[in-house]
């Protein structure tokens, strides 16, 4: 994760719901392609935001189902 200890935040914060298309590292670059609905994605902050250099955090969630109690 980036190291922001010493910065203050005036940006814009953008979050969605995404799944990841893709991914590829390459001469130390990786690029991520990621698949949104539009409906979920403010494209005027997006469109603010993009003009900046960004810094981003990967959240997983996962849903695990969770074995039945065996009753003797």
């Amino acid at each position: 994760m980036a190291d922001n200890s010493n910065k203050k935040l005036t940006g814009k914060q953008l979050s969605f719901n995404a799944d990841i298309k893709n991914f590829k590292a390459d001469s130390g670059n990786v690029v991520i392609t990621m698949n949104a609905s539009s409906k979920d994605i403010d494209l005027n902050i997006l469109n603010s935001i993009v003009s900046n250099s960004v810094t981003v955090d990967l959240v997983s969630v996962q849903t695990k189902l969770l074995e039945e109690p065996v009753n003797d």
